[in-house]
């Protein structure tokens, strides 16, 4: 082994490509929503009653601050995220849509990053 390098068996590179995974994939405690993202985007992800039409759901997106609610969804839980950014998005590159996925309707907000890098939470706070 040459001096300074690291040796990392094939275990502990599994348990860092599931950490990077685990990190770029994230469900948030005590909010109804989930975020993925890779260095482009970020895809928010929201379960939403069956019945749910497009014309429930309210989005505004800016460069630095997200508001997401959905009308269908029950009182005191319709107010999905709103708050600022980790960072700043494309706002007129965004775009959200209603999907099905194993039967579940799902509401896919995607947030074209405006820098190449990772966030840490999907607000600055809260």
């Amino acid at each position: 082994m040459m001096p300074g390098a690291t040796r990392v068996d094939a275990g502990d590179l599994g348990k860092a490509q599931e950490a990077e995974q685990d990190a770029s994939q994230r469900s948030v405690p005590g909010k109804q929503y989930t975020y993925s993202q890779d260095n482009e985007e970020v895809v928010v992800e929201v379960r939403l009653p069956a019945d749910t039409k497009a014309k429930d759901v309210s989005c505004n997106v800016k460069p630095e601050h997200l508001s997401l609610s959905v009308a269908s969804l029950p009182e005191g839980a319709r107010e999905v995220v709103c708050g600022e950014l980790f960072q700043r998005v494309q706002a007129d590159e965004c775009s959200w849509t209603i999907v099905t996925v194993s039967g579940e309707r799902v509401l896919q907000l995607t947030l074209s990053k405006q820098k190449p890098l990772r966030w840490l939470g999907l607000l600055r706070s809260g």
